[in-house]
C-alpha cells in the first residue's frame, strides 16, 4: 500500500481496481464452482485414487475454460477499454491481466489440496512464499522499472508461474490428464452448476459498485474506495485463516458425537475474534491511512471503517452455509447471494450519486448482513445447528458502536485521540471476552488449534 499510494495517483489506482475486478469476475466463471465441489467430493471417499480423480477433473476443466476466456479477452480488450474508460489506453493492461486466469490455477489448486489434507504449515509456507515473490516483483516493476499498473499484474503472473512449477512437483500424481473421469466431473458439475450464477452475484454484491463509482464520480473516487477496501481487507488475515481451516475441519468431525455443539460455538468465537480485529481497524482507520498512504488517500478512512465490517460479515457465510454443504444443496446459498446482488444493482446508482464512495460501502455492508440472514435461515431449515444468534448479534452491535464512537473522536492532539481510541478498544475486548468465554468455554482451544 505505501508503494502504490506514493507512486500511483488515485486515478491510476482506480483504473487498477476496475481492471482487477473485471479479471476477478472472469476467474470466478472459469472455476465453474468446482473448487467448492472438490471439497465435498474429496470427503465422499477415503480412496486416494478416487480423490486424485477429483482434483484432476477440476484442474483440466478450469484450464480449458480459463484458456477460452483468455482468448476472448484478447479479442474484446479494445472495446472493453473504450467502454469502461472511454480510451484505448488500457487495452494491453486487460490483455496482460487476463493471463492471471491461467497462471493462478495451480497455486489455488495446491492450496486447496493442502487444506483438504489438513496440512496448515504447508498451506502457510506456500502462501507466504508466493506473497513474498509477488511483493518483491511489485517493488521492482512499479518502483524500479516505473511500469505502473502493468507492473502490478506482471508481478502476479510471474509469481503464479513460479509457484505453479512448485505445485506440479508436489501434485504430479494428482494432475495427470489420464485421471480425469468424465462421469465424476459430470457429478461434480451437477453439484456446482446451480452455483454458476453465484460468482456473478457475489461479484455484483461486493465489487460492481466500482463500475458505478467510475461512471458517476470518476477514477479518483474508485481509487479512494479501493484504498479503503484494501485497508479493510487486513481483517482477512484472520478470516482467511479461519475459512481455510473451517471447511475441512467441520467436514471431518461431522460424524463425531457433539459435533453440532462445536459448530454452534464457532459462530460466537468468530464474531468475538474477528469483531475485535475489525473494530481495531475501523477505529484506527484514519491513523492507519496516515501511516501507510500519502495525504491524497486519507479521506478513505470512512470507507475503511464500513467495509471492514462488510468483509467480516461475508466471512460468516462460511459458517452459515455449513448445513447446506452437509445436505449438498447449495441452491439457497446461490439464491441469497443473487438476491443481495439484485438489491445492490437496484440501489447503487441512487446511493452512489448522492453519497459517493461512503454510500457504496454502507450499501455493501447492509446487503451483506441481509444475505447472511437469508443463508442462515435456509440452512437451519435443512440442517439445524443450535447457533447462539443473540450473543453473536450483541457482539456485532457492540463492535459497530465502538467504531462509531471512535470515529467521532476528532478533537485534540493526535496522542489524545489515539489514547482515547485505544481505551475504547480495550473496553470492547473486556466486554466481548466476558460475554463469549462462558459460551465457547473449553472448545476454544480445540477449534483454534484445528484438531479433532
Amino acid at each position: 500500500m505505501p508503494l502504490y499510494t506514493n507512486i500511483l495517483t488515485p486515478n491510476d489506482y482506480g483504473v487498477l481496481n476496475v481492471v482487477n475486478i473485471t479479471i476477478m469476475l472472469a476467474t470466478m466463471f472459469s472455476v465453474l464452482g468446482l473448487d467448492g465441489a472438490a471439497h465435498i467430493f474429496y470427503w465422499d471417499t477415503k480412496s486416494d485414487d478416487t480423490r486424485k480423480h477429483v482434483f484432476a477433473s477440476w484442474f483440466w476443466s478450469q484450464f480449458l475454460v480459463g484458456s477460452i476466456i483468455v482468448l476472448l479477452i484478447f479479442f474484446i480488450a479494445t472495446p472493453l477499454s473504450i467502454w469502461l474508460f472511454s480510451t484505448k489506453a488500457h487495452v494491453n493492461t486487460f490483455r496482460l491481466a487476463s493471463i492471471l486466469l491461467i497462471s493462478g490455477i495451480l497455486p489455488t489448486l495446491i492450496i486447496n489440496w493442502f487444506r483438504v489434507r489438513r496440512l496448515p504449515w504447508s498451506t502457510t509456507w506456500f502462501s507466504v512464499t508466493m506473497s513474498l515473490i509477488t511483493v518483491a516483483l511489485n517493488v521492482w516493476f512499479i518502483a524500479g522499472r516505473k511500469m505502473g499498473i502493468n507492473g502490478f499484474f506482471l508481478a502476479q503472473i510471474i509469481s503464479g508461474c513460479i509457484m505453479s512449477f512448485v505445485a506440479i512437483f508436489f501434485m504430479k500424481d494428482w494432475l495427470s490428464f489420464c485421471k480425469v473421469k468424465i462421469g465424476l466431473l459430470k457429478s461434480m458439475l451437477r453439484y456446482s452448476l446451480p452455483m454458476i450464477p453465484t460468482p456473478l452475484a457475489f461479484w455484483s454484491l461486493n465489487f460492481a459498485g466500482s463500475y458505478y463509482l467510475q461512471l458517476l464520480k470518476g477514477e479518483s473516487e474508485v481509487g479512494l474506495f479501493q484504498t479503503g477496501a484494501t485497508i479493510a481487507s487486513i481483517v482477512m488475515l484472520i478470516i482467511s485463516s479461519f475459512t481455510q481451516a473451517w471447511g475441512p475441519f467441520a467436514m471431518s468431525i461431522r460424524e463425531d458425537k457433539g459435533a453440532s455443539l462445536v459448530y454452534s460455538k464457532v459462530l460466537v468465537l468468530y464474531c468475538a475474534v474477528v469483531g475485535i480485529f475489525a473494530s481495531g481497524i475501523g477505529v484506527f482507520a484514519e491513523e492507519i491511512l496516515m501511516l501507510m498512504t500519502s495525504e491524497a488517500y486519507v479521506s478513505a478512512h470512512y470507507v475503511t471503517s464500513i467495509l471492514v465490517f462488510s468483509t467480516a460479515v461475508s466471512g460468516v457465510n462460511f459458517i452459515a452455509a455449513l448445513g447446506l454443504n452437509f445436505v449438498k444443496n447449495m441452491k439457497p446459498y446461490s439464491y441469497s447471494i443473487m438476491a443481495g446482488a439484485i438489491i445492490n444493482l437496484c440501489l447503487y446508482y441512487i446511493v452512489i450519486k448522492h453519497f459517493g464512495k461512503e454510500g457504496c460501502a454502507l450499501l455493501t455492508l447492509v446487503t451483506n448482513i441481509i444475505v447472511s440472514g437469508f443463508i442462515f435461515s435456509s440452512a437451519q431449515k435443512r440442517y439445524y445447528i443450535p447457533y447462539n444468534f443473540k450473543t453473536s448479534g450483541i457482539i456485532f452491535l457492540a463492535c459497530l458502536l465502538i467504531v462509531f464512537i471512535g470515529l467521532s473522536i476528532t478533537s485534540g492532539s493526535l496522542i489524545y485521540v489515539v489514547l482515547m481510541k485505544f481505551l475504547l478498544l480495550l473496553l470492547l475486548i473486556f466486554v466481548i471476552y466476558t460475554i463469549s468465554l462462558k459460551i465457547v468455554g473449553s472448545d476454544f482451544k480445540r477449534i483454534f488449534v484445528f484438531k479433532k
